[in-house]
Order: C-alpha cells, then structure tokens, then sequence
C-alpha cells in the first residue's frame, strides 16, 4: 500500500460565494507512495481546506476512503506555528517522547532536516514567512508520520525546498490553488472537481 491511497474520495465544503457543494478528485484514485511527492489543485481555499482536513482525519468524508502507512501530518499555509511559543516548542508540541532528552533531540533532527536548527529559541514573529513554512513542515516530521498534507497558497513563500527536503523520508501532498507554483518538484497531479 503507499503513503496514501484515497478512492472513491468526495467530501463536502463552502466555497466562496456559494452553498455548500460536493467535491471528488481526479483521475481516481489518488496515490501517493513514500517518498513521493503528488499534489491537488484547488483553485477555492475553502475547498483545499475542507479536503486537507478529510486527509489528515479531522472530518469525516461524504463518500470513498483514506487509508495510509500510518499517521497523516497537516501543515497549514505558511507552517501555522503557535505565534506565543518558540519554535523548538512549536515543534515539539504534541510530541510522545520518553524523556526531555529524547523529546529535544526528536526537535533538533527535526529543525535540522528544514534547516531552522539556528532559529529554536526564537518566537514566529522573528522569523521570515519561508522559516515559518519549513518550521511548519518540521513539526510535522518530528511527529513520525508516514504522509504529510501540506497546504500550499498563492502568496506564500515557495514551498518547494520544504516538500523536498520532507520526502526524502515520508509522503508529501501539496495541496494548491496554482500547479505552477510546484512545477518543480516531481509529482503526480489531481484537481479538486465539483460534483
């Protein structure tokens, strides 16, 4: 099975100025192996929001099914990081760890593999919008997930360097209203179809 598989998938949102609609992918089914990168285009925020949360397990699909190696990180547009902890704090919020020690090295490798190792004991507010993305991306990856989700919007730093350096270990989705932004990473593509 890959990092993610979801067929038959349709699920429900509120997109800009209308009521609420039913949404499926295409093609079907949408695959995404370890070490893959695949991405969604959905050209209303709302839409990718409501599917990045049937992904990740917090909402329930109208229809089909998810499945995955294990657990699915999401990462909102630009990492979403907690603005009154630092970043060593935002990356282990949540974290199962047997010790400080074990806890703080799961947030050092994590902050490593992105690259914000030099920013830890610093507040978000201090960081610029591509720290706050990989930061964002290196949270996820300090939980141990098999997939991240990671939502990608016009107007945020380019996710590109986060994606790779994330699927070196894990599945990656990108989840984006404009394809072109990701040009540059090796993918699969689906679109986000109202039914």
């Amino acid at each position: 099975m890959p990092g993610l598989s979801a067929r038959g998938l349709t699920w429900w949102a509120y997109p800009r100025g209308t009521g609420r609609r039913r949404y499926g992918l295409a093609p079907d089914p949408v695959e995404v192996g370890p070490r893959e990168v695949g991405t969604v285009r959905a050209a209303d925020p709302l839409v990718a929001r409501s599917l990045a949360d049937v992904l990740a397990g917090l909402a329930a699909a109208a229809d089909g099914s998810v499945d995955s190696d294990g657990r699915v990180a999401l990462v909102p547009p630009g990492g979403a990081l907690l603005p009154d902890l630092t970043v060593a704090a935002n990356l282990g919020l949540g974290l199962r760890a047997h010790s400080a020690v074990d806890l703080r090295a799961r947030v050092e490798h994590a902050a490593r593999l992105l690259q914000v190792e030099g920013a830890l004991e610093l507040h978000p507010d201090r960081l610029s919008a591509a720290q706050q993305l990989r930061a964002g991306m290196a949270r996820a990856l300090a939980g141990d997930p098999a997939v991240v989700v990671l939502e990608d919007r016009t107007g945020m730093p380019p996710c590109g360097p986060a994606v790779a350096a994330a699927a070196e270990r894990v599945a990656v989705l990108v989840i984006t209203d404009d394809l072109a932004r990701v040009r540059s990473l090796p993918e699969r593509e689906w679109v986000a179809v109202s039914l």
